[in-house]
């Protein structure tokens, strides 16, 4: 059982006597004021502390600062980020496409498929590295240093996988 803090006020100058009775009474309750709500800095009023090209995000002419909320269903509302997402746009962007005809202020970031083809290529040609190390690995007769040899295949086993994931992912992301 939980006792007030007056309570336990009280208890305590009772077995303490009366040293223990403080000289200002103390409130049971503090209150304290509402920050949940930040406040917001005026829009022409520049961030403090900041100078030059770093005042935040980048000013455009038309900015958009009216929130509305659209209620869709799940396979609406996946339907409609596959399409964004197709038009290599944000959502919002693309709802404002399709209402009101205008194009984007700028596309949506996506993955960037000619580099990623390169390091793909650059992948396969580390490929190629790891399996003449494993071809080198399985010619040589270590009879003398098995112990090395055993945490040089595991070594080059791990480098392999990681190898394999990193391709997978690259592919994945080319949607291959």
């Amino acid at each position: 059982m939980t006792e007030t803090r007056g309570a336990r006020r009280r208890r305590l100058a009772a077995r303490l006597g009366a040293e223990a009775q403080p000289r200002i009474p103390l409130p049971d309750k503090i209150y304290l004021p509402d920050q949940s709500q930040v406040p917001m800095p005026a829009a022409d009023a520049p961030a403090a502390g900041k100078k030059g090209r770093h005042l935040g995000g980048r000013r455009v002419d038309t900015p958009r600062s009216e929130r509305r909320e659209l209620r869709l269903t799940r396979d609406e509302a996946a339907a409609l980020e596959a399409a964004a997402l197709a038009a290599r746009m944000t959502v919002t962007s693309y709802i404002c496409w399709r209402t009101f005809g205008e194009p984007p202020a700028r596309p949506a970031s996506g993955p960037d498929v000619e580099v990623l083809r390169k390091i793909l290529a650059q992948m396969g040609k580390r490929g190629s590295n790891l399996n003449q190390i494993a071809h080198h690995l399985n010619s040589c007769d270590f009879r003398d240093t098995a112990n090395e040899l055993g945490a040089m295949q595991a070594d080059h086993m791990a480098a392999l996988e990681e190898h394999r994931e990193v391709c997978r992912a690259i592919m994945q992301a080319l949607g291959v």
